[in-house]
């Protein structure tokens, strides 16, 4: 069920054998960069995923491994708090990926694979998840062209996306599949 309450909102994990619950409260206090689009979009694809991995046997935190073709802090810290990847040495960046290409302002995929060992999932964004305007004020940023009305717009378009996000089903936001 969607949850936009970022005091609430979670999932649980498996590790060492027992169920650790996952706040999204406490990603967004140990993210520090305010990509708050990207991680909220990462933690609900992660809260699609993990169930569907656990269709073989129940995911756990220590085996999972990420390669993602997005940069993105928001993407990073999600995974990192959610599996420990980073810091395991088992998160990969994968650049040359080709699917979910969604932004023309940067040469990134809004895709990534989780593996469980054997298992892997294939999660790609949705193309109507991002806004246009989103985009747009991505590509000033980018070329150093923001305004401080921009600054303040690009800040509010981020907070919506994670309500939005944390508002919907997984399986609304993300393509799944076993690969």
């Amino acid at each position: 069920m969607p949850n936009h309450d970022f005091q609430t909102a979670g999932f649980s994990v498996r590790e060492n054998g027992q169920s650790t619950f996952i706040p999204y409260a406490g990603l967004r206090a140990f993210h520090s960069d305010g990509n708050l689009a990207m991680l909220a979009i990462t933690f609900q694809s992660l809260r699609g995923a993990l169930p569907q991995l656990a269709k073989r046997g129940p995911a756990q935190r220590h085996k999972l491994s990420v390669t993602t073709g997005h940069p993105g802090s928001g993407v990073r810290d999600a995974f990192e708090y959610v599996t420990r990847a980073v810091t395991r040495g088992v998160y990969t960046l994968d650049r040359e990926m080709t699917i979910a290409r969604l932004n023309p302002h940067a040469d990134f995929a809004y895709a990534w694979v989780l593996h469980d060992g054997p298992n892997a999932l294939l999660c790609q964004l949705r193309e109507d998840i991002l806004s246009p305007r989103f985009f747009e004020l991505f590509g000033l940023k980018k070329s150093g062209a923001l305004s401080e009305a921009d600054v303040q717009e690009f800040e509010r378009v981020k907070h919506h996306i994670e309500t939005l996000a944390l508002s919907l089903d997984p399986e609304d936001m993300f393509q799944y599949e076993e690969i």
